[in-house]
């Protein structure tokens, strides 16, 4: 009989492993990430013939095809009454017999899975002698109760069953640091566990090494040995064990998960293990024999001759679990022993070492995870219907990774395959490159005179063509850096590139967020990378342009990411969110029952997500939920269906979008976010029918017919797919919460689509994930720089409970969200003092003039000396709270320009208007503040009101009232301007007593576009109309250079003359 573990590295692994030895059970441990796969995991098991299954987390027991006799869980909620927890079973005082039943030597123990030629996994029986003789060449620098392991390899992986077994069998310890691997918990637990015996693939100690050179203090190392097996260990690997880790030892070995044959005892110095320009991998083990023999044969070659490596022995199998299964990987020799082929490339000295100096066999090994060209070819061959090549590459990192060798005529195909490699088998088999025959000038993939494919003489073509590119420089012109840097200031601008000063200095047309959005354009579009700092030592285009073209091309570009999903998090993950254990399994609870009122389920969660403190407030007060926006958007000339695809490309990469909210039982909002499946399209594109003309289709936004498309728990965004019979051509009509967006990720969100709608195969780069910024933001809410910006705000408003009349416009009763159409009032105008204003006074950005004018307008209704309102911000500089010294490290990395998700925060102006303060003092000590309110912005919100609150005098109400009674939204470039796509018209029906949606355009940068909503019951068309010709004869009067050293009382005495 046999047991499947499906378990992390935790402490029911080593039980459940001794619980199965103990009964005479086979034990089968399968990766959690296989559940990702359903057809993969349900092979695995079938073929192991499991009657007994431990499930890590009962939320993906769905994902289980087949029925077994007992079901056991570690965490999660059931499906049903077959499951038992194994706490329950732990708890449970039950005698058993605990004697094993007689087995003969060679009946499976174990059974492990390695991926081969096929589609499906092989699997590998492992029998007490072939664990025995492993256990031995383990042992070969002796044992001691007194020895310390650290196991992080995945416990299905053969380093990662076998060498614990070996430390428990002989007294010693096992430390998990992490239930999977994670590089800082790994150093963190080399240390303070006193770790004497370490074992890696070269993938491991690369992350491993990233840390603890990073870090400011000395790492203590008690290693005696570190063993380094796996794909590609080289000579410098070697030398780091040693000098990072800090190991008075180092083993190698050479094996695989169907034998060990070559193994080396710790030395104490690099050189004992490196001959010339490769490691060794050791002597034969114990009982062991190995031949180098000529590919496809059995005749060994002599030493020193390089050939593949067969191997025989006790440590190594006879047969695959099923015995017909690539049984030519096997034969007997004279004397009735049984070898295997490995497939590997290696030496004999003549000192009885060996290297490992290739592979034969096809298998690609990225980070010791076993990836399998065959796998990979059939997915293409069965969906592109062509047939591709793939072979495995040397990566310093990776240790191997695949390149996609296709057809001339496939090469069109890139960016689609790409995704599909993607969605059915992971990020790991994505192809790193896709190259042609053509590429490689070749007519035909070699082969044999049996027409079989000789991959290893494609592979040595493909290794020779990129060590080609590597050395060959690239050309580039001038124009290939010019036109993309002007196309991104026209982008973030809306000036036409033609147009733009490229002499000078960018700061007189555009504020800081603005460039952020040049240089999120850049990275995301063309791959070119210019820094924050950069652009501030080259205030010009013209001396950005140059400065690209002094440098390199690799130092010039951004190399392309992947798309990632993660699985549901584990409740451990859940107890840091939430507080503690029993707060995150009732997290579980009602995030499963709000998915399953969808028709969704926890399997499909991809992260759960904080949200911060400003949209947290905002959901408190309940005003969020009427922060929705319907948007009209228009193709120009894609089809219906040409929308549903490049929305269905596009949305995986803004998860947050199509996320839920969840409250946990102190109303504290997480975003959930799910992994991409193809029934999710059906909840989030929606037919929408046609219409006959461009108006009608426009009106539709206006008239906000569907709010519940975007209402709380989710789905928060949804798309009306419609014909619009006028133009013959696609719209949509977009219902998106507040909660899920910011003027600026809508804005990345567009500009991604309008890319898919260009070209369905484009690939799109993956934006800075949110859950990256959400997290940071969640850890640092308390730390001292949050602090600080707390102080700060507090210290602003300490005396706002003497200003609760300047809130303005009043809420005598109750506010309302408009219902009329149109739901707004539109008004633009130009400015032309701004021009010589930006070339005396450049300090002074169009939004503060705004921000005056306001201020001004404000105090002239109410009559008295200071204004209140809230303005946005957009947050988008760096991620708020990391201490310098560590975004010091890699600014670009904590840069938040192209964070996939809502980052805006909002901030409390009480500003205080001097009748007889002139203009241009007034302006800059306004400019002053909004650069200590932009610095503060991320201030935690929540924290502010406690403060304000604990002050015992109503600041903490006021502040809340202010929050829904007036605020400025600034948006730079609004949606942006887009080649296949055209943003219309917005329905906005927010619950707030005055909203200013502003920005800047025209060709000279000079013309305010303002868009006004207000509350119904308190306030009038008429009155926001008369506030609005108020608010423009305001900034006329502050920009007028005549004006610069006048009182701001002349222009409030003008006003009331009106």
């Amino acid at each position: 009989m046999a047991l499947a573990t499906i378990l992390d590295n935790r402490v029911e692994f080593i039980i459940i492993s001794w619980a199965a030895h103990k009964l005479g059970l086979t034990l089968v441990p399968i990766n959690p990430r296989t559940l990702d796969h359903p057809d993969e995991a349900d092979h695995m098991l079938s073929k192991a013939g499991v009657a007994i299954v431990v499930l890590q987390d009962a939320n993906k027991g769905d994902l289980l095809k087949s029925q077994h006799k007992i079901n056991i869980f570690v965490t999660g909620t059931p499906l049903n009454g077959s499951w038992t927890s194994f706490s329950a079973l732990i708890d449970h005082e039950l005698k058993v017999e605990t004697t094993r039943e007689k087995q003969m030597p060679q009946s499976p123990v174990l059974v492990l899975f390695t991926s081969g030629t096929t589609s499906k996994p092989k699997g590998v029986p492992h029998t007490d002698t072939t664990l025995n003789a492993f256990c031995q060449n383990l042992g070969l620098g002796g044992v001691s109760d007194t020895n310390v392991f650290c196991s992080v390899l995945p416990n299905n992986h053969a380093m990662g069953c076998f060498f614990p077994l070996h430390f428990m069998m002989h007294g010693g310890a096992v430390v998990f640091p992490s239930p999977t691997f994670d590089a800082s918990e790994t150093a963190k637990a080399l240390e303070t566990e006193s770790v004497t015996h370490f074992a890696c693939v070269p993938t491991v100690l690369s992350a491993l090494v990233e840390v603890l050179e990073s870090r400011s203090t000395i790492f203590r190392s008690n290693l005696q040995d570190t063993c380094l097996s796996g794909a590609s260990v080289t000579p410098e690997h070697i030398r780091q064990a040693f000098t990072t880790l800090k190991s008075k030892g180092v083993s190698t070995g050479f094996g695989m998960t169907e034998g060990s044959p070559i193994w080396a005892s710790p030395r104490n110095k690099p050189e004992d293990l490196i001959i010339g320009n490769l490691s060794t991998s050791g002597s034969v083990s114990p009982g062991a024999r190995v031949r180098i023999c000529a590919p496809d044969t059995q005749t060994p070659l002599p030493v020193g001759q390089i050939g593949e490596i067969h191997e025989t022995g006790p440590g190594t199998i006879t047969s695959y679990l099923d015995k017909e299964e690539a049984s030519d990987k096997f034969y007997k020799d004279e004397q009735g022993r049984t070898w295997f082929v490995t497939g590997d490339e290696g030496v004999m000295y003549a000192d009885g070492r060996f290297s490992v100096t290739g592979r034969y066999k096809d298998m690609i090994i990225r980070g010791g995870e076993n990836i399998s060209p065959a796998v990979i070819e059939g997915v293409i061959s069965q969906h592109c219907n062509i047939q591709g090549y793939v072979v495995g590459v040397l990566d310093d990192i990776a240790g191997e990774v695949p390149v996609l060798v296709l057809p001339d005529k496939g090469l069109e195909l890139s960016s689609s395959i790409r995704d599909l490699i993607h969605r059915h088998l992971g990020p790991a088999f994505v192809p790193e490159r896709i190259l042609t025959l053509s590429h490689l000038g070749i007519e035909k993939v070699p082969v044999t005179s049996s027409r079989k494919i000789q991959k290893s003489q494609l592979s040595s073509i493909v290794r020779e063509f990129l060590s080609r590119e590597e050395e060959a420089p690239e050309p580039t012109s001038e124009s290939q850096l010019r036109n993309p840097v002007l196309a991104a200031y026209a982008k973030a601008t809306n000036i036409p590139a033609d147009t733009l000063e490229t002499t000078a200095e960018v700061s007189q047309f555009t504020d800081s967020i603005t460039l952020m959005r040049v240089r999120a354009y850049l990275r995301k579009n063309t791959g070119l990378v210019l820094t924050a700092k950069e652009m501030s030592q080259h205030p010009t285009i013209e001396s950005q342009i140059s400065l690209l073209q002094e440098r390199t091309p690799d130092q010039r570009f951004d190399p392309p990411k992947e798309l990632v999903f993660r699985g549901p998090p584990m409740l451990d993950e859940l107890e840091l969110l939430v507080g503690d254990v029993d707060e995150a399994q009732d997290m579980v609870s009602k995030i499963s029952k709000v998915l399953e009122n969808k028709s969704f389920s926890w399997s499909q969660i991809s992260d759960v997500i904080p949200m911060n403190d400003s949209l947290q407030v905002l959901q408190d007060t309940g005003f969020l939920d009427t922060c929705n926006f319907s948007i009209a958007v228009q193709t120009d000339s894609s089809s219906v269906q040409d929308l549903r695809s490049a929305l269905q490309k596009t949305l995986p990469y803004h998860p947050i979008l199509t996320s839920f909210v969840v409250l946990d039982s102190k109303n504290k909002a997480y975003y959930v976010t799910l992994k991409v499946q193809d029934h999710l399209w059906d909840s989030y594109l929606i037919d929408g029918g046609s219409v006959d003309t461009i108006d009608q289709f426009q009106q539709m936004a206006v008239d906000f017919h569907e709010p519940d498309l975007s209402a709380r728990p989710g789905p928060l965004f949804s798309c009306l797919l419609t014909r619009i019979e006028e133009t013959g051509s696609a719209g949509m009509i977009v219902y998106v919460h507040h909660v899920v967006q910011d003027a600026s990720s809508l804005r990345l969100f567009f500009e991604d689509l309008d890319q898919s709608l260009k070209n369905v195969r484009a690939r799109i780069n993956p934006h800075k994930d949110f859950k990256a910024w959400a997290d940071s933001y969640h850890s640092l809410r308390h730390s001292p720089a949050a602090t600080k910006s707390v102080k700060f705000h507090v210290q602003r408003l300490s005396d706002l409970y003497n200003h609760k009349a300047a809130v303005y416009p009043t809420a005598r009763v109750p506010r309302q969200i408009i219902t009329e159409s149109p739901d707004g009032l539109d008004n633009s105008f130009d400015a032309p003092g701004l021009v010589q204003m930006r070339e005396e006074n450049p300090q002074i950005s169009a939004a503060v003039v705004l921000k005056a004018a306001m201020a001004l307008v404000n105090v002239q209704r109410t009559g008295l000396s200071h204004s209140i309102y809230f303005n946005f911000e957009a947050g988008r500089g760096q991620f708020p709270f990391v201490a310098d010294a560590l975004q010091a490290l890699n600014p670009d990395t904590f840069e938040s320009s192209d964070v996939n998700g809502p980052l805006l925060q909002h901030v409390c102006n009480l500003i205080e208007v001097p009748r007889d303060e002139t203009t241009m003092i007034f302006l800059n000590r306004l400019q002053e503040d909004q650069v200590s309110l932009t610095a503060n912005a991320h201030a935690p919100m929540r924290r502010i009101i406690e403060e304000l609150d604990a002050e015992g005098n109503g600041s903490g109400k006021i502040f809340l009232d202010a929050l829904s009674t007036q605020f400025l939204t600034w948006v730079p470039g609004l949606l942006g301007e887009h080649e296949k796509i055209q943003v219309g018209k917005i329905g906005i029906r927010c619950a707030a007593g005055l909203v200013v949606i502003a920005s800047i355009g025209g060709p000279a940068a000079i013309t305010y576009m303002l868009s006004m909503r207000w509350d119904v019951a308190n306030y009038s068309r008429q009155e926001t109309k008369a506030f609005t010709q108020d608010l423009q004869a305001a900034v006329l009067w502050l920009t007028a250079t005549s004006n610069q050293h006048r009182p701001i009382r002349e222009f409030l005495e003008v006003i009331d003359c009106k």
